[in-house]
């Protein structure tokens, strides 16, 4: 501490009147001065610590953000379609898109596409989950490549 020109008695002085304390790890407490923080051990009397106190940087305004991007040119996008959730409604849209629609059991319907001899989707019939229309399109899309939220190519 001699090496660094800190004194017992100023480390005592900080214990004793600190400008403000925190908590530190495992039950340590730091106490801070006008110069020094002291890191005292949980039992209140070993100091495990003395380091110079470093000021506090004020707290930031947010970054200025970057200027948005111009939207890309060239290729635009089809406007996406809302899938229905209607058991009916998503049977048709399938149809529109030249999907064959066949009774595999009293609760699934298998579905199979001209150009795509061979490959089979089976959907569920009953509600089960909120999300089976939007899982099963995600999987047409994977399994034949066409995709469902688009309105189907003449």
């Amino acid at each position: 501490m001699r090496a660094h020109g800190v004194t017992r008695q100023a480390v005592a002085g900080i214990v004793a009147e600190p400008q403000h304390t925190r908590p530190g790890y495992r039950g340590a407490t730091i106490y801070a001065g006008a110069s020094l923080e002291v890191v005292v051990a949980e039992d209140g009397a070993t100091v495990l610590a003395v380091y110079p106190r470093t000021p506090q940087p004020a707290p930031a305004c947010d970054p200025p953000r970057a200027p948005a991007r111009p939207a890309r040119r060239g290729r635009t996008a089809r406007p996406a379609r809302t899938i229905p959730s209607g058991r009916r409604e998503f049977l048709r849209l399938l149809t529109d898109h030249g999907f064959q629609i066949t009774t595999d059991t009293s609760r699934h319907r298998r579905v199979t596409h001209p150009d795509h001899p061979g490959a089979v989707v089976v959907i569920p019939s009953s509600p089960s989950d909120h999300r089976r229309a939007l899982n099963t399109v995600s999987q047409i899309r994977r399994t034949f490549g066409i995709d469902l939220r688009h309105a189907p190519r003449d």
